[in-house]
């Protein structure tokens, strides 16, 4: 689109032209960044270290891992199973470059059967720490968790 020929039109018509032109404007710039932003390509998955006993779900569950997303948070993958289940153990430790600034509580995950629940934590050190579980445990997806930078 060349735009309206603002020059050629009458008072308050070269004003909505020249809003027009600035918006076609904007929208091909929004194009091309969105191209741009498109191109970018994402980390790769990194395997998220369990520890306390936790393991892979295993199966065709995703393994657990993370990465950081374009826009900057750190998303966490996969399927686990439990091991200690106890308030305060440490199930997987993020690497420096991946942990939230602070501590980020509230996460809470369904544990394979519909009265089953685990909170966690993510500590500022990376610490995936567990702060109350409910009913019994069998399987842990850890994909809701997704980590604000």
């Amino acid at each position: 689109m060349t735009g309206l020929p603002a020059d050629r039109l009458p008072g308050d018509t070269r004003t909505l032209a020249a809003r027009v032109n600035g918006l076609d404007r904007d929208l091909r710039e929004l194009r091309a960044a969105r191209r741009i932003s498109a191109a970018v390509e994402l980390e790769p998955w990194q395997d998220l270290i369990l520890q306390a006993g936790w393991a892979p779900a295993g199966g065709t569950a995703a393994l657990p891992a993370y990465r950081r997303q374009v826009d900057g948070a750190v998303q966490l993958l996969g399927s686990i199973i439990p091991g200690t289940l106890t308030t305060g153990t440490v199930i997987a430790q993020l690497d420096a470059e991946h942990r939230p600034p602070l501590d980020i509580e509230g996460f809470r995950l369904w544990g394979g059967t519909t009265t089953a629940t685990l909170d966690l934590m993510v500590t500022a050190s990376g610490a995936l720490t567990i702060t109350g579980t409910t009913g019994t445990i069998t399987r842990i997806s850890l994909t809701p968790v997704r980590l604000p930078q």
